[in-house]
Formats: C-alpha cells, sequence, structure tokens
C-alpha cells in the first residue's frame, strides 16, 4: 500500500492510500473507499465500484470529484484501443461505474452526477440499462468550486442564455463581466511543488509592478508600452479593465506575480477580422513574463495550458483559443 498527499483548488489537501485493487481516500478526518478492477488505469475498460451508502447528495459528488482527480493524474495508459496492435485506433482515457452497488444505485445519486458533468451515460435511451462512464477530457472541463463546498466563496455561475450586440459592425454576444472577488483559477502543480493562480488585474494594486515590467527591453520590444511615468501604466491598465470584450489577469506563483495576460473573445477583437471561421466564443490571449526567475520553458508549458484551462472552464462555450504572436517573433 503506498500513500500520496494531492493539494486540491481549494487549497486542502487529500490523502490517497492506493492498494492492487482500489483506493482509500482521507480528508478532514473522514475517509471512503473504492474498488477498481485490477492493473488500473486502463483506456476504457477500468469499473469503478464505490462502496459508500450513507451520504448525502453532495457529498457523494465532492467524494466522486476528488476520486476522479486523483484517478485521472495517474500516469496515462497507452490511448491504442488494442493496446498490443501496432497502428490501432486511439480512444479516450474513460473510466466505468458499478451502478448495482453502493451510493450509485441510488439513481438519484446517478443522477446528479450526470448532471454536474462528471458523468455520462453510455445510451440516452430511457429504457436502457444504467451504465455510465468519465472520461478525462470531460472531467477536467467541470468547474470544481461546487464539488469542493466553497461556492460561497466563488460562485459557479451556469452560462446564461446568449443575448447579442452589435460592435463596430460584427454581430456577437453580450460577454459576461468576469469575477473580481477572489482568484479566477486555482492549481497545484506537483512538478514544481507550487500554486499556480490568476486573478484580475487592478489599477492600484499592479500599476506599479506592470510598469517595472513594460521597461524591461525585452518586453517593450513587443508590447510597446514603455516610457513614460507610473500613471502611463495605471491607464493602461484602467483602458484594459474598461474593455467589454478583453480583460487584464496577473499570474502568480505561491502569490508572488510574475506576469500578465489579456484575455479577449475573438469575434469582436481585431483579430476576428482574418478568422473566417471564428465561433461565438472562441478566446484569444496575449502573454507577458515579467519575472526572470519564472522564466523558462519548464513553467510556460505549465502556465499557458493553464491558462487555456481557465479559459475552458470560464465558458463551457468555448471551443478554441487563439494566439496571435507578431511575424517576427521567432519564438
Amino acid at each position: 500500500m503506498t500513500a500520496q498527499v494531492l493539494h486540491l483548488p481549494d487549497r486542502s489537501s487529500m490523502t490517497v492510500q492506493s492498494q492492487p485493487s482500489g483506493a482509500i481516500f482521507s480528508q478532514y478526518g473522514s475517509s471512503w473507499s473504492v474498488v477498481i478492477n485490477l492493473h488500473y488505469p486502463q483506456l476504457n475498460s477500468d469499473k469503478v465500484q464505490f462502496l459508500q451508502h450513507e451520504v448525502i447528495v453532495s457529498e457523494a459528488l465532492s467524494q466522486l470529484w476528488k476520486i476522479l482527480y486523483w484517478y485521472f493524474q495517474l500516469p496515462a495508459p497507452s490511448p491504442a484501443l488494442i493496446s498490443e496492435k501496432k497502428g490501432s485506433p486511439h480512444g479516450l482515457w474513460k473510466v466505468h461505474f458499478e451502478t448495482g452497488s453502493g451510493f450509485f444505485a441510488d439513481p438519484k445519486f446517478l443522477e446528479a452526477a450526470v448532471a454536474s458533468g462528471m458523468v455520462s451515460f453510455s445510451s440516452s435511451s430511457p429504457t436502457a440499462p444504467l451504465e455510465c462512464y468519465a472520461t478525462r477530457s470531460s472531467f477536467w472541463q467541470v468547474p470544481p468550486e461546487p464539488l469542493l463546498g466553497w461556492a460561497d466563496r466563488k460562485p459557479f455561475t451556469f452560462p446564461k442564455p446568449a443575448e447579442y450586440m452589435i460592435t463596430n459592425g460584427v454581430r456577437h454576444p453580450v460577454r459576461p463581466r468576469p469575477g473580481v472577488v477572489g482568484d479566477l483559477y486555482t492549481r497545484w502543480i506537483p512538478s514544481l511543488e507550487q500554486f499556480l493562480t490568476f486573478r484580475l488585474a487592478n489599477t492600484e494594486k499592479d500599476a506599479g509592478l506592470l510598469h517595472r515590467w513594460m521597461n524591461d527591453p525585452r518586453v517593450s520590444e513587443f508590447w510597446g508600452e514603455d516610457g513614460g511615468d507610473v500613471e502611463k501604466t495605471r491607464g493602461f491598465l484602467k483602458r484594459g479593465l474598461e474593455s467589454q470584450h478583453c480583460y487584464p489577469i496577473i499570474g502568480s506563483w505561491d502569490g508572488e506575480p510574475f506576469g500578465y495576460f489579456e484575455v479577449y473573445w475573438v469575434k469582436e477583437d481585431a483579430l476576428g477580422k482574418f478568422v473566417t471561421d471564428c465561433d461565438n466564443w472562441d478566446r484569444g490571449v496575449h502573454c507577458l513574463v515579467g519575472e526572470q526567475k519564472f522564466r523558462g520553458p519548464h513553467r510556460v508549458g505549465v502556465w499557458i495550458s493553464s491558462l487555456v484551462h481557465y479559459m475552458f472552464l470560464n465558458d463551457p462555450r468555448t471551443q478554441a483559443v487563439m494566439l496571435e504572436p507578431r511575424v517576427d517573433n521567432e519564438k
């Protein structure tokens, strides 16, 4: 039996004791167990059996999220549908659930799990057997806030029905306002043993920091915002926060700011004029790493994938994220 500690997005930690046929999870003085077939993880043949019965729906969903959070961070199995056959078609990493025992034996728990977005029915027919599964690609697009019990700190929002407006001759949906309370995104990075966070920029708090970054020759070469005093940068930030299609973000490692980012909706952006198949909810991003000690490819791959992850979580209607590097940017 091996034990590991996993850090969750709410900054709590959970202990998982792996066994040959399953795992035991411990947090806040309580524990729960699951049974999985031998030799997990496998691409699409693993089946999880929950051993709990006497839990309420919200607790069951929280336990399910934590189980999948652990499971989908295991070393990924081969994507080949027939692992021993060279050239076999690839498939999704999928795990199935036992519905004859545990809390999934009660239809209300199963339907709540499906409604949360974590679980899918194998058949949409109401008379089909209750077979269900979860995929890694879908799991990471489920916002964790309501499933970790901290919606009081960061409310869970559903995408509102689309309303439309016209900006500079472009018809596009009315954009949601970004959250101003707390972090927009939090993720523990095991390879660096640090928390990565993104939050909305603040004109008073971040103007001096961004002014220093913008006056770094390495940055000003591409952003062109150098020169002037800090008030010029404050005005730059103010215009970004006043924009209706773009907003500025500060990224931090363990609370120490390292970069500035602009997340925008492509449809009404200048880039939208050149993208012929742009969807209503496609997004783009401008990136700036200001602190030398936080540069390097081992960090870039982490923060840029996390930034994209944030955009997909922020609005599940987003299907593509775009970058627009300058033509003379050799990197």
